[in-house]
């Protein structure tokens, strides 16, 4: 029997998961972390709050490091299996449950914010950065050989990344 909460499909959240222990899913999530790691700089000690944490592999990732995380994200089903690896608190965005979006496959379809967008939003909450990330389309032939080739030229340019984080720190950095 499929477990459910609020009409979400846990097993389905759990799938997603999944999904980054595979093929293309593995080796986005290699570059994924080490990019937030990166344009976070150190968080120990930090309080970091993840928009849309979904299943908790980066808030896990990031409490890992020594921040203490607050996870959010307005899938309930995803928050329960955040809750077997997060030790942070988890929280249910209503503002994010408002202006949901169907559930997409990772890096499919979804929706983006250019960046000056981005950068306009994180802006309205505190001092914001973009740190630019490139890497290699599911697709891609000889994934091995090119996937590198194109994140060091995401690394030398990375206003051309097809993937921005957005960092907002309030009052001062630590």
């Amino acid at each position: 029997m499929t477990e459910t909460l609020a009409g979400r499909d846990v097993a389905a959240a759990r799938r997603y998961d999944t999904w980054f222990e595979q093929g293309w899913g593995r080796y986005a999530w290699r570059l994924e972390p080490a990019a937030v790691l990166h344009a976070l700089g150190p968080v120990d000690g930090r309080t970091v709050v993840e928009v849309g944490c979904g299943t908790g592999r980066l808030a896990a990732q990031l409490a890992a490091h020594g921040a203490t995380v607050v996870g959010v994200d307005a899938d309930p089903a995803m928050l329960t299996v955040a809750a077997t690896c997060t030790p942070g608190r988890l929280r249910k965005s209503l503002w994010g449950w408002a202006g949901r979006v169907r559930h997409r496959a990772p890096y499919r379809n979804g929706c983006f914010l250019p960046r000056d967008r981005l950068l306009a939003l994180g802006r309205r909450h505190g001092t914001a950065t973009l740190y630019g990330v490139l890497f290699a389309f599911e697709r891609l032939p000889w994934l091995p050989v090119f996937g590198p080739v194109l994140e060091a030229g995401g690394r030398l340019a990375p206003r051309l990344g097809a993937v921005h984080i957005c960092t907002v720190h309030r009052g001062r950095p630590s």
